[in-house]
């Protein structure tokens, strides 16, 4: 299985050092510590890169608890991602939009195996 989206992923700072920085730099550095968390099943891991009160929007809506998110993911088969930053843009002083590809792959489940 195998699925490729485009994302835009809006992100706010919490020290003024980063913006100091390159800001595609910056999000790459963010895509890398999440793919990374990701190919290693960390949920724990994802959900510490959001702020303290963020949430996942998914298609599904909002997802406050975003370590159990991740939790179902990887039990559903999910195991491998890719991320690659096309743009990044500032979005006000302290924070960012950005947009690229990711692209997910896994095991696919049938009706005879849990995953």
């Amino acid at each position: 299985m195998r699925m490729s989206y485009a994302f835009v992923l809006i992100a706010a700072f919490v020290t003024p050092a980063a913006a100091d920085e390159n800001l595609k730099q910056v999000v790459e550095k963010i895509a890398s510590d999440y793919a990374d968390n990701f190919n290693k099943q960390n949920p724990t891991g994802i959900a510490a890169l959001y702020s303290n009160g963020g949430v996942l929007v998914t298609a599904a809506g909002p997802q406050a608890d975003i370590a159990k998110y991740y939790e179902g993911a990887f039990k559903a088969g999910l195991d491998h991602e890719e991320i690659a930053v096309d743009q990044a843009q500032p979005l006000g002083a302290d924070a960012l939009i950005s947009t690229g590809e990711y692209h997910i792959t896994g095991k696919s489940c049938g009706a005879a195996q849990l995953c």
